[in-house]
């Protein structure tokens, strides 16, 4: 069973229902097997746009709930947008449950980024379940994305369906850090996973994310300690 979740389901963001950033995880070789799925993408971008917490599907119901109790969990939180975080591992599946969500919710508006978010993704743009793709890093661009009705997509939609973000070049801890800012607990598994350095300089061409960022950014060691002890 999944374990408890805050859900948070009076916050507001700017006018409109709070927004649910969703990643699912490797599929296990096992049943109830962990699989380190930490949404560290989406609760990035949550603490960014400054969401109160719970705004980041509890990892717990991520990892082990089936497509359709997913697409129900996600849709019975009632968000004005379910944001998924996309890698090649997980893709089709995240595609699969937001379609599930348009059945059930049809009026949630459906967004994708990571490092499947990319032009040359042709089976992805061409899938056409979600309403809006965004290739390049979030941060920039979530406050604006995340305060947008339904009927503000259609503006930000290019015809291509993908609103690349653009070049950046600010180093880690320029945003409000997710575990600080509450989008993750800290307690759920006594460590934490925290971004000292952004980019890759791997060559691995089943990935964008080499090709957008191939020289790292990282932050200053005085400022990671810091962050650590904080």
């Amino acid at each position: 069973r999944a374990g408890p979740c805050r859900t948070d389901r009076d916050a507001r963001h700017a006018g409109m229902k709070p927004p649910l950033f969703v990643q699912l995880p490797l599929n296990p070789a096992a049943p109830f097997e962990p699989t380190g799925n930490i949404p560290l993408a989406g609760a990035m971008l949550a603490a960014a746009a400054g969401l109160a917490p719970g705004r980041v599907l509890c990892q717990d119901e991520a990892d082990r709930l089936g497509d359709r109790a997913l697409a129900a969990r996600i849709a019975s939180m009632e968000p004005g947008i379910a944001a998924f975080t996309l890698y090649c591992w997980n893709s089709e599946r995240s595609c699969h449950v937001a379609s599930l969500v348009r059945e059930k919710a049809p009026g949630t508006v459906l967004v994708a980024g990571g490092p499947e978010a990319s032009p040359d993704n042709s089976w992805l743009l061409a899938n056409g379940v979600f309403d809006l793709l965004v290739a390049g890093e979030g941060e920039p661009l979530a406050g604006r994305l995340l305060s947008t009705g339904p009927e503000g997509f259609a503006d930000l939609r290019p015809e291509s369906g993908l609103l690349d973000s653009g070049a950046h070049s600010f180093p880690p801890g320029t945003y409000p850090d997710p575990w600080l800012s509450g989008q993750l607990d800290l307690r759920r598994d006594g460590s934490a996973s925290v971004e000292t350095v952004r980019g890759c300089p791997s060559g691995c061409i089943y990935c964008s994310y080499r090709r957008r960022h191939p020289v790292p950014r990282r932050m200053d060691a005085s400022a990671a300690l810091a962050l650590c002890r904080r």
